[in-house]
């Protein structure tokens, strides 16, 4: 098949690009899986023509030396047994040119893919390449908190705010007793006002002295003769 064009248009124009010879043994391998699977809808995957029942059934390619023949999987484990004698892989199998089709073998196995997708054969091949699901771990259980974590825990509960704070006692609203002797307390005496604060608080009147006699004490204060000083006494 030449290589240098652009992809084809559908699986008509596939065939057409294909050597007289191989074109042949395609259009026999076209019919046929059209007669075993007559729901499949033809269309073009992956550059190979393919026939889809919701799924992917088959597919087929021409190649130099062989035609490929892809059944997924699932078809190549049903039917390892016969696929013992060509080359082959996972989900596919190699026809040589120069040998004719196993046309009856390609039926069984188309049908085999339409039984499983439509759910009226069990899947032999499913079974087989369905690998078993991981076990899941069971959870770990909690181990003892090591001295140093549980230091560093109450360390962090100390420098910080507390984990669980304690509620505090509620204060009682009463009054609190009065002391046994506090009757007995007598009140401090008074001291008795003395002459010095007797007069505190109040102004006391200023005597009234006549001018006239206060003029006359002075007078007599000052009568007589002063004393010579400079005489010497006989």
């Amino acid at each position: 098949m030449r290589s240098n064009l652009p992809p084809p248009a559908d699986v008509t124009e596939y065939l057409a690009r294909c050597a007289p010879e191989v074109r042949t043994q395609l259009t026999a391998l076209r019919r046929l899986i059209q007669h075993a699977a007559p729901a499949a809808v033809e269309t073009l995957a992956y550059g190979m023509p393919t026939y889809r029942q919701g799924v992917n059934l088959v597919h087929f390619a021409a190649f130099p030396q062989h035609i490929g023949f892809y059944p997924t999987p699932a078809g190549m484990t049903a039917f390892a047994a016969e696929f013992a004698g060509y080359v082959s892989g996972k989900g596919s199998v190699q026809f040589p040119l120069d040998q004719p089709l196993p046309l009856d073998l390609i039926e069984r196995v188309v049908r085999f893919r339409v039984a499983e997708v439509e759910g009226g054969q069990a899947p032999r091949a499913k079974a087989a390449t369905q690998k078993p699901a991981p076990a899941k771990p069971s959870p770990a259980k909690p181990g003892p908190v090591k001295p140093a974590r549980a230091k560093a825990v109450k360390a962090k509960a100390v420098a910080g705010k507390p984990l669980a704070p304690k509620p505090l006692a509620a204060k009682s609203l009463t009054a609190k007793p009065a002391p046994a002797n506090a009757g007995s307390a007598k009140p401090a005496a008074k001291k008795p006002a003395t002459k010095a604060t007797a007069g505190l608080g109040r102004a006391q009147p200023k005597a009234a002295v006549p001018k006239r006699a206060a003029r006359k004490g002075a007078a007599r204060k000052g009568s007589g003769p002063a004393p010579n000083k400079g005489t010497s006494k006989r």
